[in-house]
């Protein structure tokens, strides 16, 4: 949910980023408790139903715990003046690895396995070197962030494809996977493109205002992906 607040404040000069920050930690200090809110609705629906669960509606669960500690973790350094990046660096490469297994679980009977583990090990070495290397602890981890983000929604997209090609004794209503996909489509291609215009943006100068706004379509495309987890997380898989 931070992750456009944490690029404005690394993209933008000090006396606009100040500007910026002191504006989004108000609005974040009125309204973090009704994100928290959102985010709590699937995490409620998945523990309710857990042992009604199939394997991918489990690891949606798993998606979701690992997203509300990672911004209640965020949230309490911030609170407390401390630079909470490091979080985003671990958070990232651990909901890569449970979604690319749920990809890799549906797509098991068209892509074959060391595909899934060999991409798996691949980014989390890029990751653990982009850590190192190139974008520090303290430093927001834009770079994994933008190849998951791709990668995501070439999955996503590749789901899409089979199924048009399979959907013949297929209730979408009923399939977990179709929420859970067309959630992630929605929620990494629209934050993708807000990343690009976000350094558009700082590239004219025109910051303040703009970013302040695209923080906000952040936001929404975060409740979008957590009403989709809901989503799939409700409905009863056909057997």
């Amino acid at each position: 949910m931070s992750a456009i607040l944490l690029w404005c404040s690394w993209t933008t000069s000090m006396p606009t980023r100040l500007i910026i920050m002191d504006v989004l930690f108000e609005f974040i200090n009125n309204y973090i408790s009704y994100f928290y809110l959102v985010i709590c609705i699937p995490l409620l629906i998945g523990v309710i139903k857990v042992h009604r669960l199939n394997y991918e509606q489990k690891l949606v669960l798993v998606i979701v715990l690992i997203a509300l500690v990672n911004e209640l973790l965020a949230t309490y350094l911030r609170m407390r003046g401390v630079n909470n990046l490091w979080v985003y660096h671990l958070f990232v490469p651990c909901t890569f690895l449970v979604i690319l297994r749920i990809y890799k679980k549906v797509f098991e009977q068209v892509i074959s396995r060391w595909v899934f583990n060999a991409t798996s090990i691949s980014f989390l070495l890029f990751a653990a070197f982009n850590s190192l290397f190139i974008q520090p602890l303290d430093v927001f981890n834009s770079n994994t962030i933008t190849v998951s983000s791709v990668l995501y929604i070439l999955l996503s997209i590749t789901y899409f494809h089979q199924l048009l090609r399979n959907t013949a004794h297929l209730a979408l209503e009923r399939t977990p996977m179709f929420w859970l996909n067309t959630g992630v489509l929605i929620y990494y291609s629209g934050t993708l493109l807000l990343y690009v215009l976000v350094n558009y943006v700082a590239g004219l100068g025109e910051t303040a205002k703009v970013s302040i706004s695209l923080w906000a379509l952040n936001i929404v495309f975060n409740i979008i992906l957590n009403i989709f987890y809901a989503l799939a997380l409700w409905v009863s898989p056909q057997k």
